[in-house]
Order: C-alpha cells, then sequence, then structure tokens
C-alpha cells in the first residue's frame, strides 16, 4: 500500500500507477514522469511563492529522471534558464 503526501493529486496517482505497470510503453512512461514533475514544481511554487530562492539546482542522475526534472523547469522557470551552468535564474545539471 501507498502511502501519499498532502502534495499528491489524483492525477499524481494516476501518474505513479503508470510508473509502476510493468508493460507501460516508454512514451507513457516519459509522460507521466513530466507529469510528476510539472506537479511538483507547481508544489514548490505554492510553498516557496514570492520568495523562490534566485538561484534553484535541479540535479537528475537517472537517465529516466530527464523527463521528471523537465517538468519542474518548465514549471518553475521564471526568467533565464541556463542548463549545466552558474549564471541566470535556474541552475540545472542532468
Amino acid at each position: 500500500m501507498r502511502a501519499f503526501t498532502r502534495f499528491a493529486t489524483g492525477d499524481d496517482r494516476q501518474s505513479l500507477s503508470i510508473l509502476a505497470a510493468e508493460q507501460t510503453p516508454p512514451d507513457m512512461y516519459r509522460s507521466a514522469l513530466y507529469s510528476l514533475g510539472r506537479s511538483l514544481g507547481g508544489s514548490l511554487l505554492a510553498e516557496l511563492g514570492n520568495v523562490l530562492p534566485n538561484r534553484i539546482c535541479v540535479v537528475c542522475s537517472v537517465e529516466d529522471a530527464d523527463s521528471l526534472a523537465a517538468g519542474i523547469i518548465l514549471k518553475i522557470s521564471v526568467g533565464d534558464v541556463q542548463l549545466a551552468g552558474t549564471t541566470g535564474s535556474l541552475w540545472v545539471c542532468c
């Protein structure tokens, strides 16, 4: 049985079920990760609001996590986005 945080929406739970299914096609898997990333990015914005730090570092070290990171980045990005850079409002290393 899964336990969910208060951040988990019905869509998040559906995405997690897609990820857990053994026969999920790669495109559905990527889409589910991306959806979870956008949801997580929305939760970050809701929690941090106007006090969102000037620099956020999103790091993903597993190949599949690039879709998750992309969802987060696209949801929270405001201003310049630097990939593997050190300037701008967002710092991303994948």
